[in-house]
């Protein structure tokens, strides 16, 4: 290799080529982003359309299903799910995995402009988003203090959001718990009816008074002015003195029918932080923002914020997501620090030289200095992954160098002058080491083309070790033999060896001993020990049934969110006293730190919800406490057992994907029976151990007041059945009149009736209603008004009607309980036209392990073609690739002991064993045929050729098993993602080189006979005497 000589010759340009990537490396980790995990897309685009006041069936007639008509032909739509619920029409659009998420975007915008007729002019046009998994809160915060609910209003539109809002990196900011002032003009019915009015007169006028806007220009002198005509409210009192016009010609003043109050909206949630009255404020990042740079922002802007904040209001930080994922990171640099220490501490021990061990240790720094720029230029983030990829990857780091240095060493001992060693060792094993390196890249591969959440997340980990593992690989044939040549002198390595005798050297001898004879005794047996091979290889795989199966592991990051809904209909003030007393159950937790809840919820897409509130709950640390998430989970699912009209929906914050664990789903057309078979499955799904939090998309009934207009009667009276409809809703919700602007504020004037008509069925009755003709009749006399039970959502999949049922699994595996459910599902019969499906987590999983084994399966063919390559042949590659097999004996008994369960990670682990296992094996068939080429008979050469190698294949197994040791130890917060990966790497690796050590040899025998025989076949074709037909001839 010519690089090798260029280098021992010429090391100035090697120092500098070194000095240069570190400075471009240390400037490349400066501007990386830091996140917890890789940022990856889902193809999902959501449309809303808001239908204030109407009810699920009329949302889903009037709005959903024309909407769900013009968007099933958007290009490359794989399934359209819609939820149709009070006020608010909600469709999502899910997208082939391969789709570019910004031209859907734009093709479902334009489709709907252009389809802008199919839903009632009068409502909004609909909004369209994506789904951004990067965009999520980062930091969340609270506003308390011995000051008014209107005063902590003020501070934060005035003071807090705008401040928050200027910070890099910022989305958005969502605030709870606040209320905002409103002019509300309480209209007495009683006097409505008196003057013949109704209460869209009375918008209206207020509406029409209430105006300003522009009349042009005129030119005065050498001056061009705008005129503009001002006729805008500028005091309260104006609005009571409006003189409103009746029909008799008389004009009354607006107090004369109504009381103006300067008010606040009716609170529809309330915000506590620990027990204590606060406003919750949630700050968005932007999707491609630094997590960590964008919240340490945020916290400083609180620290100055709370200068200008008065003494009696208080601004902290409840939530910050950074903490976590520096603590994350942070714990996966130690666990990289320390497999470099032992990996250091293994080759100093095979060694006995600080300077040889010295100069392979350098490998590591520079490998992931040099990583960082390839992660840079391709996009990549320190994150969680990527950073558990350089830690899984510092053993494999040094492999390449130690076996070019104790290769010249070898020469070293020999009597070589050092830069002929240098060269000459460097060069006997590169093509071996290169082939190597490239079967361990070439192996990671395949992830690159894996499709869905699992191929996102873990593509950035596959580039980063192959990035490392590159560099790694041009070090080891510049910088190793360079510093080799100048490093190692004869003198003394002669003269320590003279000095004492090494422990090491003498257990190195024996070990090499002991092999020779295992060797031997393998090489006189090889039925027997291809027979025990077998053997492990088939109990593993008969095991593998017996492990368990989950996507990927959970990640405590100590945080919980607790849904509690109760029965629809129920009180704002009762379900406060409900979650007042979950939340005063947690706080006497001691692995407890902060409580966080919101009682109710007001949405467009949920309406007004008083039955429901949720609980952020922020435990300390996992070294700090004595309890895991799912422990404080089942011991809060007991104490709510005493409230038994409440529904816990309790989420740990360790989703990746955000796909549910179970999910159900019930198709067919008719609603009621869609309703009675969710109720069934339900029932059932509730009596399968391990599965919580469940949830049905079609919800509980809801209360629902209908009221059906009597198109005879709104005849006879000639009144349009929309201007009855408008007046009742006027009258029922109230209606915004216009804005006044006072004091640089923009006020809303809603128009509406006393709360105690509103709230009362009879005085409902008697609203009154305007005819044409000036009279008044009751609302009763030109509708029917009941009281009936409503569907509380309505969603369809594809167009057609169907149920989720959604639920997370807690103390059991993926695999168990999909089991259980599909079991169950065989022995249930539904009627005709209606089916069950199971998706969700299981399906996500299976979909994920059949990419996987499909990635595992290229990456065998993959690396087989590479040492096909090197080898030029077929055969040797054939033997080589039986050290794989030990692989799956490593794996399924390290998850079996460690009682890890089968995971994507746990399958990257072994794509990555594919290529880290035949190392050993290339380093040794390479060798052995170098033997045979000398003139070594076969025996003898795979007797010496192993055990000559069997001091580097020791130092590249003990390295990369210590240096992967911390993270399959699991030490550190996040640890749970790659501690399968890691004991599959540990285990397989460690299995594969005691297994290979013995069974490649007797491989070698055999194949080597098998050659020998189709060439002695072939040989005795062409040397075989011609026919006696021939001879006559």
């Amino acid at each position: 290799m010519k690089l090798i000589d260029l280098s021992v010759k010429r090391p100035v340009a090697v120092i500098i080529c070194v000095v240069l990537i570190i400075f471009v490396g240390l400037m490349s980790l400066r501007n990386i982003a830091v996140e917890l995990f890789p940022r990856f897309n889902i193809p999902v685009v959501v449309v809303s359309a808001s239908y204030p006041g109407a009810a699920p069936e009329e949302v889903e007639n009037v709005v959903t299903k024309p909407l769900e008509r013009v968007l099933s032909g958007v290009n490359q739509l794989d399934t359209l799910q819609s939820s149709s619920r009070s006020n608010q029409s909600v469709l999502l659009l899910v997208f082939d995995a391969s789709t570019d998420i910004e031209e859907a975007l734009d093709e479902v915008r334009e489709t709907l402009d252009k389809n802008r007729h199919v839903i009632p002019s009068d409502l909004e046009p609909p909004n369209v988003l994506n789904i951004d998994p990067n965009a999520q809160p980062i930091v969340q915060l609270s506003l308390s203090g011995d000051v008014s609910l209107a005063r902590l209003t003020d501070l934060v539109e005035d003071v807090i959001q705008p401040q928050l809002e200027r910070v890099n990196g910022v989305a958005q900011i969502d605030v709870n718990g606040t209320t905002s002032k409103e002019i509300q003009i309480e209209v007495d019915p009683g006097m409505l009816t008196a003057y013949g009015l109704s209460i869209n007169d009375v918008s209206r006028a207020i509406s029409a008074n209430n105006q300003s806007m522009s009349a042009g220009s005129m030119t005065r002198g050498s001056q061009d002015m705008n005129i503009r005509l001002l006729g805008e409210y500028e005091r309260l009192e104006e609005i009571e003195q409006l003189l409103i016009t009746l029909r008799s010609g008389r004009t009354i003043h607006l107090s004369d029918l109504a009381t103006v109050k300067d008010t606040f909206t009716e609170q529809e949630t309330f915000s506590y932080v620990n027990g204590i009255p606060a406003a919750r404020i949630s700050v968005m990042k932007q999707g491609d923002a630094n997590t960590v740079q964008t919240a340490e922002a945020v916290t400083q802007q609180v620290e100055q914020l709370n200068l200008l904040l008065p003494d009696d209001a208080k601004l902290t930080v409840i939530s910050d997501s950074s903490v976590f994922i520096r603590t994350a990171v942070d714990d996966v640099i130690k666990n990289l620090i320390i497999g470099s220490l032992l990996a250091s501490i293994i080759l100093w021990v095979f060694l006995r030289n600080l300077r040889s061990t010295f100069v392979i240790i350098l490998s590591i720094p520079i490998s992931v200095i040099s990583a960082f720029i390839m992660m840079y230029l391709s996009g990549s983030t320190v994150n969680l992954l990527t950073m558990s990829g350089l830690a899984l990857g510092v053993g494999m780091m040094v492999d390449s160098s130690i076996v070019i240095l104790e290769n010249i060493f070898r020469y070293r001992q020999l009597g070589h002058e050092p830069l002929e060693a240098s060269i000459i060792g460097a060069k006997e094993v590169g093509g071996a080491v290169f082939a190597s390196a490239l079967t361990t890249v070439v192996a990671f591969l395949p992830i690159a083309f894996t499709q869905g959440v699992v191929g996102q997340l873990f593509r950035p980990l596959a580039f980063t070790i192959s990035f490392a593992l590159i560099a790694s690989l041009i070090v080891s044939i510049s910088l190793v033999p360079m510093l080799a040549g100048r490093l190692l002198k004869i003198e003394e390595t002669r003269s320590k060896e003279s000095k004492r005798l090494e422990l090491t050297a003498k257990i190195g001898n024996v070990a090499e001993k002991t092999y020779q004879r295992l060797l031997r005794w393998s090489l006189r047996r090889k039925k027997t020990t291809l027979s025990l091979t077998a053997g492990l290889l088939i109990i593993s795989l008969t095991l593998i049934p017996l492990l368990e199966m989950d996507l990927l592991p959970g990640l405590d990051q100590g945080e919980l969110q607790i849904i509690a809904t109760l029965p629809e209909g129920t009180h704002l003030e009762e379900t406060y006293q409900v979650l007042s007393s979950l939340e005063q159950f947690l706080l006497e937790k001691d692995a407890v730190e902060l409580v966080a809840s919101t009682v109710g919820s007001k949405s467009d897409r949920d309406g007004d919800r008083t039955n429901t509130g949720n609980l952020f709950v922020q435990l300390s640390t996992t070294t700090k406490r004595n309890v895991s998430t799912d422990e404080l989970i089942a011991q809060v699912n007991q104490f709510a057992t005493q409230f038994p009209d409440l529904k816990l929906n309790t989420i740990a914050q360790d989703s990746t994907t955000g796909t549910p664990d179970v999910a159900l789903k019930i198709a067919g057309p008719d609603t009621d029976t869609l309703h009675e078979i969710s109720k069934e499955m339900e029932t059932i799904l509730e009596t399968i151990p391990g599965i919580t939090n469940l949830e049905n998309s079609m919800g509980d009934t809801r209360p629902e007041l209908r009221i059906q207009i009597d198109r005879e009667a709104a005849a006879r009276y000639q009144m349009p059945i929309a201007d009855i409809m408008q007046n009742a809703r006027a009258g029922i919700r109230g209606q915004t009149a216009t804005t006044l602007r006072l004091n640089n504020q923009e006020i809303d004037v809603s128009v509406t009736i006393p709360e105690s008509y509103r709230s009362d069925y009879e005085s409902l009755r008697q609203l009154p209603m305007m005819t044409p003709n000036g009279a008044t009749v009751p609302l009763a006399v030109l509708a029917e008004i009941k009281m009936v039970d409503g569907a509380n959502t309505i969603t369809r999949e594809n167009m057609e009607r169907g149920v989720e049922l959604t639920g997370s699994i807690v103390g059991r595996d993926l695999r168990s309980v999909t089991r259980e459910i599909e079991q169950t599902l065989d022995l249930i019969h539904t009627p005709e036209g209606y089916t069950i499906s199971l998706e969700g987590g299981s399906l996500e999983h299976g979909m994920a392990i059949g990419e996987l084994v499909f990635a595992l399966a290229l990456s065998i063919v993959l690396v087989y073609a590479v040492m096909a390559v090197q080898f030029n042949s077929f055969l040797y590659p054939f033997i080589i690739m039986f050290s794989m097999p030990a692989t799956i004996i490593g794996m399924v008994a390290g998850l079996f002991i460690t009682r890890q369960s089968l995971n994507a990670p746990a399958l990257i682990g072994l794509i990555m064993l594919v290529g880290i296992a035949v190392n050993n094996a290339i380093i040794m068939i390479d060798y052995i045929n170098k033997l045979r080429e000398r003139g070594m008979p076969r025996d003898e050469a795979l007797v010496t050729g192993s055990a000559r190698r069997l001091r580097p294949i020791f130092m590249t197994t003990f390295t990369t098993v210590l240096g992967m040791l911390p993270l399959a130890l699991g030490i550190g917060e996040g640890a749970e993602m790659q501690q399968s990966l890691g004991i599959v790497i540990v285990f397989g690796l460690t299995f594969s080189t005691l297994i290979t050590l013995v069974l490649i040899p007797v491989m070698y025998v055999y194949s080597d006979r098998f050659s020998e025989w189709t060439r002695s076949l072939f040989t005795k074709r062409k040397t075989a005497p011609p026919s006696d037909t021939s001879i006559n001839a």
